[in-house]
């Protein structure tokens, strides 16, 4: 079964409590890896190729916001 990310957990430190919000690595490695091969494409390409490294960014933090 998949977890959301990130996750946001209380926890109890020296002078109280504090949130500490997990995040799953690979995937924001995944986002990050689209952003970089944005990046990389060809110049007339880029405009097109960054925005859909946008789409997919938005698109994944309404799932993890659906999903908390």
């Amino acid at each position: 079964m998949p977890i959301a990310s990130p996750i946001t957990i209380t926890r109890d430190c020296p002078r109280g409590t504090e949130q500490v919000t997990l995040v799953d690595l690979r995937a924001v490695e995944a986002l990050i890896g689209t952003f970089t091969s944005a990046l990389d494409a060809p110049p007339h390409l880029q405009p097109t190729a960054i925005n859909y490294a946008r789409a997919l960014a938005e698109l994944r933090l309404l799932e993890w916001g659906a999903a908390a």
